[in-house]
């Protein structure tokens, strides 16, 4: 309960600084600042709250709100003392104490967030901003605020970004481009040319232009030149260790090439290489000689074009700890590369992942796509690798290159029925998209993992050892088809008999993917649903991301009947068929409500219509 002698004391301690005129009369005032006041509070403008003048605030109706924004600003800008009396003032004008709380705590929101913006942990960084701007003002839950206030926060705390992770190079560069170390560390690395009279930097985008289609090469060297050693070591790599060198380079027009050169103390010894694909993404493998002293590394543009360098950046990891971590995990080994270990290894720990005994022999099959070889460990005849080992390519490749035609860079592709990875590692490795793989049945779940790690892809596919349905729970899965590990189903209206052999079965836990990925429900690009039945119960479970995300939605359908049901179901959120694809019948929905959706079938159909005389020589004669 607050005394006068409470009240006395607090009306001097906001006099202290803020001189409020008792004499004052006008009654002339800005009616549209408390306005301008809470959306510079909605986009985090806390210098222009900061400098509200409080002196002149008396005669205003709104008085005690702007006093209170202006305390909200004085603390994010780190003008404590100040802010402290604004609110004892606000308070004596007539805020509550409850508006005053919102306020307070929706500041420890925003400071968490530029924290977590400053360590780079995005999505924990929206989430704070969000709770920051719901919490203060109950009841503004529009999008476009929560992005406001997340690309002005962004924007202030980038500077301090710079700063943190500025490279240990004591030269300049044309650009900077961030590139995550071996050890976890990111630093901005500067890039430097011989010919800077080809680029030109206008703000994120690196524009450039060269003659008679002369490659210009934007080297992480001193003086931009390749052919001399660095004057400084700024990538720290080790001698003759395996590492996987990946990234992003988003470009417009002409795609460039990203190389990396290794040197001894006197000379060049060694160099890797691979295109920036048609998805912006490149990796590639390097083996350092016993002599490294140090790299660099190179992009190499042509023509004309332009990089977004905001957008860009580049990794290098060791293989052999991405490589080993499944097995090193299980089988608590020192470090070795995968190379140490044959197959039976693998198999006796396959073996122990089952519930049954069931002499499984393992084998391994590759897939080259784009110039790039993606390896599988597998169960001996098992049927998709056997499709693989055939084509040579991934299994399913028309319906992956529709599903790649309808990605949207940087968001998530959710992969329900992932078996031993060859969706997963397609979406990962040729498109460079984070995948949420789920895959229950034991043996697949491990050899998932192995195949992720073996394509040196864990940074980007997260793997969940559950199926998916409507809700918590639990199943039992029965393997439909002999020797078809991605046949296991909970109906036993599908289980075929085999002379008599009982199927293999266990019992899984299952969840819903609303309740499993809640916090990025609005960034799923596409849902690929294969799950032997029970494709139309996880979609019951998943209103909550088609809603917000609108994903592209990729659904096997064993029987007309099934179809239906779910062409049904997703009517209701607008979807639409856009094509089928696979030996077993499987359908493409795309949302009515998504822009994104409606361009990207623009260009479809017209490709597709196209293509259908691509054999046609009249046609094609220029």
């Amino acid at each position: 309960m607050t005394t006068e002698t409470d009240k006395t004391s607090s009306t001097a301690l906001a006099a202290q600084t803020i001189s409020v005129s008792p004499q004052a009369t006008s009654v002339t005032y800005d009616e549209y600042l408390l306005e301008r006041s809470k959306t510079q509070w909605q986009f985090g403008d806390w210098e222009s709250l900061a400098q509200l003048d409080i002196k002149n605030l008396e005669s205003h109706p709104d008085r005690a709100a702007l006093t209170l924004f202006a305390a909200t600003g004085l603390f994010q800008v780190g003008d404590n003392e100040k802010a402290k009396r604004c609110i004892v003032l606000a308070q004596e004008w007539g805020c509550s104490k409850q508006q005053v709380l919102y306020l307070l705590v929706s500041g420890v929101y925003n400071n968490l967030g530029r924290i977590a913006a400053f360590k780079e942990e995005q999505t924990e960084a929206e989430k704070l901003f969000k709770n920051a701007i719901f919490t203060g003002i109950p009841g503004e839950v529009q999008k476009l605020l929560v992005n406001s206030r997340i690309a002005e926060q962004l924007k202030q705390v980038q500077p301090l970004i710079i700063s943190n992770f500025y490279s240990d190079a004591s030269y300049t560069g044309v650009f900077y481009l961030p590139i995550t170390l071996p050890n976890e560390v990111k630093k901005l690395i500067p890039f430097n040319t011989k010919y800077p009279e080809y680029i030109q930097i206008k703000g994120d985008e690196l524009h450039f232009s060269t003659p008679d289609n002369k490659p210009v090469y934007l080297c992480s060297n001193k003086d931009g030149d390749f052919s001399s050693l660095p004057t400084v070591n700024q990538f720290h790599l080790n001698a003759s260790a395996d590492y996987l060198v990946y990234g992003k380079i988003f470009h417009i027009k002409n795609r460039s090439q990203v190389w990396g050169i290794e040197y001894d103390e006197n000379r060049r010894i060694s160099d890797s290489n691979s295109r920036v694909n048609s998805y912006d993404f490149f990796s590639f493998k390097v083996k350092t000689n016993g002599r490294h002293a140090s790299y660099c590394i190179l992009i190499r543009v042509v023509g004309n074009g332009c990089i977004n360098i905001k957008k860009s950046f580049i990794k290098i990891i060791m293989r052999r700890n991405s490589v080993l971590s499944p097995l090193l995990r299980l089988m608590k080994l020192e470090d070795k590369t995968i190379y140490d270990y044959k197959l039976p290894n693998v198999q006796d720990l396959l073996d122990s992942e089952g519930d049954t005994n069931t002499n499984i022999c393992l084998d391994y099959v590759q897939a080259k796509y784009l110039d790039n070889y993606f390896y599988f460990v597998h169960i001996k005849n098992d049927y998709i690798p056997s499709r693989i080992s055939e084509t040579k390519t991934f299994y399913e490749v028309n319906y992956l290159e529709l599903l790649a035609l309808l990605y949207q860079p940087g968001k998530i592709v959710i992969d329900g029925g992932a078996n031993i990875g060859n969706h997963s590692i397609f979406f990962a490795g040729v498109l460079g998209a984070n995948v949420i793989a789920f895959e229950p049945q034991p043996q697949n779940n491990f050899l998932l993992s192995i195949n992720t790690s073996l394509n040196c892809l864990d940074d980007f596919i997260e793997i969940k050892k559950l199926a998916i349905g409507n809700k918590k729970g639990e199943l039992t899965l029965c393997m439909a088809v002999p020797n078809n590990y991605g046949s296991f189903t909970s109906d036993a209206s599908l289980v075929q008999q085999n002379k008599g052999a009982i199927p293999p079965k266990f019992k899984i836990p299952i969840t819903s993917l609303d309740n499993e990925i809640f916090d990025v429900a609005d960034k799923v690009s596409i849902i690929k649903l294969d799950l032997e039945g029970m494709e139309l119960l996880a979609l019951n479970g998943a209103t909550n991301i088609i809603r917000q995300s609108k994903p592209v939605i990729a659904i096997e359908c064993f029987k007309k009947v099934e179809f239906e049901k779910i062409k049904n179901f997703l009517s209701d959120f607008n979807y639409f068929v856009v094509d089928s694809a696979n030996a077993t019948p499987t359908f493409i929905f795309l949302s009515q409500d998504s822009p994104e959706h409606l361009k990207k079938l623009h260009f479809y159909l017209e490709r597709k219509s196209i293509d259908n005389f691509k054999k046609n020589k009249s046609f094609n004669n220029e």
